[in-house]
């Protein structure tokens, strides 16, 4: 997942909104790898959920998943604390 991130320009779609959340909560110290990463692409990110957020929900539903679940607002609460 933490691949993903340098190639948030290209915009971050509902599959890394989910990977980064399970980052946050089961490996968070995984971030102070990539904390330049967030804070350069915060704007672009958080901007992107706020104007897609009605697509990115649709796509999040569709996701097949594992075992790690959360909801979109759960994953999306997440993600914007990471940019925080």
């Amino acid at each position: 997942m933490l691949r993903r991130i340098p190639s948030l320009e290209n915009g971050f779609q509902a599959p890394a909104i989910f990977d980064l959340a399970m980052v946050v909560e089961k490996e968070p110290k995984a971030l102070e790898s990539i904390k330049p990463i967030l804070r350069d692409r915060r704007d672009v990110v958080l901007k992107r959920m706020k104007t897609h957020e009605s697509a990115l929900r649709e796509t999040f539903a569709a996701l097949e998943v594992l075992d790690y679940r959360r909801s979109y607002d759960e994953c999306a609460a997440l993600v914007r604390n990471a940019f925080a």
